[in-house]
């Protein structure tokens, strides 16, 4: 299994379907909370922005679909704006204020340490794929390895 493979083999499993769910079921979380807690000021902020710029992913999501390209191919495009402007956000509106007890509170230092694992991937996929960019071409050419489309075989 080459680096490719190894760098982007939990997105391509996690695939189109995958990465939706679980998009989903960040939005979904935020939208509630949003909605029942009454936390305002640094926090509320925060998480709006946080939601707003994950949202991107979908216009990538959606990109890919209407190209038949795969998500290693589409969230490349996105995934490091939405998480370092993320982590700006977290920074901008006052880290610890960000944080707290608060279901909101509660929340948000969830999504700062997903954000900040998400940060150690998409920088060491922009160093990798900048660093051979041929072998990253040739991954993303590789039918098996990146195909949104199942081919049945078995005929």
């Amino acid at each position: 299994m080459g680096k490719f493979q190894n760098l982007f083999g939990m997105s391509d499993k996690l695939g189109m379907p995958g990465f939706l769910a679980m998009w989903f079921s960040f939005f979904t979380t935020s939208f509630v909370v949003l909605l029942a807690d009454d936390t305002t000021g640094p926090s509320r902020d925060f998480c709006m922005v946080s939601q707003l710029l994950c949202c991107t992913n979908l216009a990538s999501m959606g990109w890919a679909v209407a190209n038949n390209e795969s998500w290693s191919k589409a969230n490349f495009f996105t995934l490091n704006f939405d998480t370092f402007g993320t982590l700006l956000a977290f920074a901008y509106f006052g880290g610890n204020d960000v944080l707290g007890s608060t279901t909101l509170g509660v929340w948000n230092s969830v999504q700062v340490v997903g954000t900040a694992l998400n940060a150690l991937f998409g920088i060491s996929s922009l160093y990798m794929v900048a660093t051979d960019y041929d072998g990253f071409r040739e991954y993303l050419q590789d039918p098996l390895t990146t195909s949104n489309v199942v081919v049945d075989t078995s005929v």
